[in-house]
């Protein structure tokens, strides 16, 4: 979990990306890769990972359909990587 938290000129705009990266032998991170459908609200998004195989499955609370504290409209989400 290597989430940003980018703020712009316009506050509706901020969002935090979720980022995934594998580790090699050594434990050094590779390539990053952004997750670009994910929305989160700070804090409400339990992002949980676990491991399948050689994958690894991503399970976190997503606000795609709200967006708000005032309009939550959660939905869980998962992604598989590999």
């Amino acid at each position: 979990d290597n989430r940003s938290y980018h703020v712009y000129d316009n506050e509706a705009d901020t969002h935090i990306e979720l980022y995934t990266a594998t580790l090699d032998a050594d434990l050094s991170l590779e390539e990053e890769t952004l997750i670009p459908h994910a929305r989160f609200i700070q804090s409400s998004a339990q992002v949980r990972a676990t491991s399948a195989g050689n994958n690894t499955v991503l399970l976190w609370i997503d606000e795609r359909h709200g967006g708000t504290l005032l309009n939550s409209k959660p939905e869980l989400w998962f992604e598989t990587l590999w």
